[in-house]
């Protein structure tokens, strides 16, 4: 996995790891990128604030990847923050 600093946006293409995460300037965890067997992007998992389900807290959501196209956002299920849950430092409860 590449931990990415300062960066705005993760690769749209693996370079050197099936997964990325991208923090913000404070060291929180904005954003983690899953890629597939075929270099292409399969899961984004992200912490902000998404109005279509709280318009004043950041919440944790997961966007999946269907025949290349990043879907709407969802939110994640027991199996989800199980997997991803330990990359942001949230609570789950909540999120």
């Amino acid at each position: 996995m590449v931990i990415l600093s300062g960066s705005n946006k993760v690769p749209e293409e693996p370079y050197t790891s099936k997964a990325y995460i991208v923090k913000n300037k404070d060291g929180s965890v904005r954003q983690y990128r899953e890629f597939d067997e075929r270099h292409k992007p399969k899961i984004d998992v992200d912490y902000q604030i998404k109005p279509s389900y709280d318009k004043k807290n950041k919440t944790l959501h997961i966007h999946d990847y269907k025949n290349g196209e990043r879907q709407p956002p969802r939110r994640l299920t027991v199996e989800d923050y199980v997997k991803y849950g330990k990359y942001f430092n949230v609570n789950l409860l909540r999120s």
